[in-house]
């Protein structure tokens, strides 16, 4: 008689956490990796540039220290996690202000989405034995 051996909650629980853990540490790459680019991925897709400063100065938009780059982390909780930016003036960025437009540094988007479904599929096929 063949016989199929499926996942446990044991095992299921383990590839959602290995799952999580490469889907937080490529979704930090993405939003760093933005700050090269200098600018974010819209909604529908498309690359979108930062908007311009009024001032000229003499180093690239939201780069002179890197403090805003290096401040993004990762909280995991028990259905996921979430990143978020801990440098004080995040918001101001994120949303802009009276005087300053908005420069989105955290966002979903289509390419965010293939992350999680080509880690989510790794990580099925693995846990089954497929790959």
């Amino acid at each position: 008689m063949n016989k199929i051996k499926l996942p446990n909650q044991r095992m299921l629980n383990r590839t959602i956490a290995l799952v999580s853990k490469s889907v937080a540490k490529k979704t930090l790459k993405h939003f760093q990796k933005n700050f090269a680019k200098g600018g974010f991925e819209n909604p529908s897709g498309q690359f979108e540039r930062w908007a311009k400063r009024k001032h000229k100065h003499n180093h690239p938009l939201l780069k002179k220290t890197k403090k805003l780059q290096k401040s993004f982390k990762t909280n995991f909780k028990r259905n996921g996690f979430e990143i978020e930016n801990v440098a004080p003036y995040a918001g101001y960025v994120q949303e802009g202000t009276e005087n300053n437009p908005e420069r989105p540094i955290l966002y979903r988007s289509k390419e965010l989405d293939n992350i999680v479904i080509q880690e989510l599929n790794k990580g099925v096929l693995k846990m089954l034995g497929l790959k």
